[in-house]
């Protein structure tokens, strides 16, 4: 090792001789720079003052995102394929527009299930998945791992009883003995999926689902093993369908005393209650302009509602409840139908 003083910044500093090389810089920067003053004479010329630039074209576009005027190169302006000033215009234009249109939405929807259909999405099988494949095959339970029902991927379809089980995560699906609040965006939009699916499969095919949550699985699998053992032998009736409500008391699957219900069987305005304010903000994706406030014509309670629907309608409640209350009041059923009022 050898001391050496940079050609560029006059440092001193220690590396291995080389004979071969006649000049010597501390750092890649250096190095840069010293090739910048020795070896360009003349400044480097951009823009209009380049050789090559082409005046008889018109280099100046505006972005389609933030409006903002730039110069573009001759062959973008010539094929015209230029729309966004910078990679973060064109970010944003596609999260907040070209995202949120319905046939985009549709598109990856029907691509998402496809890639189930054909078994060609990767690592969809967790632990606790493969825990409860393992424990139907030594069951001799023929099953299908996301099978496509509708608009709807289910974990595990057993086909020759026309029966459903759903793997429940403890973070993915928000386990209520752990998580007494809800944080965290995945959470929340999947406890209304779980609703809208078992809401679905229910009205369409009249299947219960049985949920095995991912707690009871790792920690407690016998549990699992006789609750879908009472799941088969009842013809999918059983007094709940959450492992969370069950315990073993001396070798029998009892139902516990005290029942849990999962954040998935909550009303919505429960739900959003227990929502911190900043996620709602966050996850809110809504057009302010095409909303309208409201006062309940029950209760008097303020509220929100597309103009759209908003206009279809005489009078406006903030929930079926209200809604409910104000028939038995007026005795609205015999004297008249929502129908008739819209019609007015």
């Amino acid at each position: 090792m050898v001391e050496f003083q940079c050609d560029n910044c006059g440092k001193i500093f220690i590396k291995k001789k080389n004979r071969e090389s006649i000049n010597h810089f501390c750092s890649q920067k250096c190095y840069r720079e010293w090739l910048k003053i020795n070896y360009r004479p003349f400044p480097v010329t951009s823009g209009s003052s380049h050789p090559s630039y082409l005046h008889d074209v018109d280099h100046n576009a505006v972005c389609e995102w933030c409006n903002k005027e730039y110069q573009i190169g001759a062959y973008k302006a010539k094929q015209g394929k230029t729309r966004f000033c910078s990679i973060e215009c064109r970010r944003e234009w596609y999260a907040k527009v070209w995202s949120q249109k319905k046939s985009w939405k549709l598109n990856r929807r029907e691509f998402a299930l496809n890639q189930f259909k054909n078994k060609s999405m990767n690592r969809v099988n967790s632990a606790p998945q493969k825990i409860i494949n393992d424990l139907l095959y030594k069951k001799s339970i023929k099953y299908r791992n996301e099978e496509v029902i509708g608009s709807f991927s289910f974990d595990n379809y057993l086909f020759e009883h026309n029966l459903i089980i759903e793997v429940m995560g403890t973070y993915f699906h928000c386990d209520i003995r752990k998580f007494k609040e809800i944080n965290y965006k995945n959470q929340l939009v999947r406890i209304k999926m779980d609703k809208i699916k078992h809401s679905f499969i229910l009205n369409n095919y009249h299947i219960e689902i049985l949920y095995l949550w991912e707690e009871d699985i790792m920690k407690n699998l016998k549990l699992c093993s006789l609750l879908i053992d009472k799941y088969l032998n009842n013809k999918k009736r059983i007094d709940n369908y959450h492992s969370i409500n069950y315990e073993i008391i001396k070798n029998k699957l009892c139902l516990k005393n005290k029942i849990i219900f999962p954040y998935m069987e909550w009303d919505i305005e429960k739900i959003n209650q227990i929502v911190d304010i900043k996620l709602k903000e966050k996850i809110s994706q809504k057009q302010i302009d095409k909303w309208i406030t409201y006062s309940c014509y029950q209760c008097g309670k303020k509220n929100e509602q597309l103009i759209t629907k908003y206009n279809k309608n005489e009078r406006h409640f903030c929930s079926q409840k209200c809604f409910q209350k104000y028939k038995k009041e007026n005795d609205w059923h015999r004297k008249s139908s929502p129908s008739s009022i819209v019609n007015k």
